[in-house]
């Protein structure tokens, strides 16, 4: 093997283990558990690939060189779409380039919490066992041989489809607050008031959320009641948080 094609297949391999770093990189931002110690992996490994691929294009005619180029652009192009919809999560414009990813995203990392909020676990255990139930319920057939009508299966997509119509999307970053149609900078919140429904309550009903600015605006959301976990992540924000219950069953 010529010195030549020895260091085309170093290139190749350095090439490859930057591309395994953005694959890394791109899954987290994809799932919202990227860091500012990932996110910072970008620049060392784009500064290699552009150091690498200029002289790789002049062998495109080569199979295993066609194969790696069109990984590169496959993998930055995916890089670039998850940090995107990483950004219009956290409200902030799309990156033009796989340049500009950690330059917008860095300043709000970590992401604390990013979920829908739905219902409570032990009601979504319900509502499988509801369809559960309901499966069973339909494909029973009476003593004619006719099938049950579906009323079950209605009755538990009914139900889905109210809990999914009130479901609500929240985002603690490391500079925002945002409860659905509702964002606030942390440096702008005085306290979070977290209003829970008593045991009595707590089946179906929902929590309510009270956001106190600094400049004394109050905004009171309402919310699925399963509120655990982002009351964690605003304390964990440094923001303050206090919790009372709810004395009425209509409060919510």
């Amino acid at each position: 093997m010529d010195a030549a094609r020895i260091q085309l297949e170093g290139k190749l391999e350095q090439v490859e283990v930057s591309l395994v770093v953005l694959k890394q990189v791109s899954g987290s931002l994809r799932d919202g558990t990227i860091g500012v110690l990932a996110l910072a992996r970008i620049a060392p490994e784009l500064k290699s690939l552009e150091s690498l691929l200029p002289h790789l294009r002049r062998f495109d005619d080569s199979q295993e060189v066609g194969r790696v180029l069109s990984a590169a652009r496959v993998t930055t192009t995916r890089l670039v779409r998850d940090a995107a919809r990483l950004c219009r999560t956290l409200g902030l414009p799309a990156p033009r380039s796989v340049h500009e990813v950690q330059r917008l995203l860095e300043p709000h990392l970590p992401i604390r919490l990013s979920t829908r909020l739905i219902a409570r676990g032990s009601e979504l255990v319900l509502l499988l066992g509801m369809f559960v139930f309901a499966v069973v319920a339909f494909s029973l057939t009476d003593s004619s041989g006719a099938r049950m009508p579906p009323i079950f299966l209605i009755a538990w997509v009914a139900q889905v489809l109210f809990l999914a119509a009130r479901s609500i999307h929240v985002v603690v970053s490391a500079t925002s607050l945002r409860l659905g149609r509702f964002e606030w900078r942390l440096r702008e919140l005085r306290n979070v008031h977290f209003e829970i429904p008593g045991w009595g309550q707590r089946r179906g009903q929902r929590a309510v959320i009270v956001v106190e600015t600094t400049l004394g605006r109050t905004t009171r959301v309402k919310v699925p009641n399963a509120v655990d976990g982002l009351m964690a992540a605003v304390r964990a924000a440094g923001v303050p948080v206090s919790r009372s219950g709810m004395d009425s069953w209509w409060a919510s």
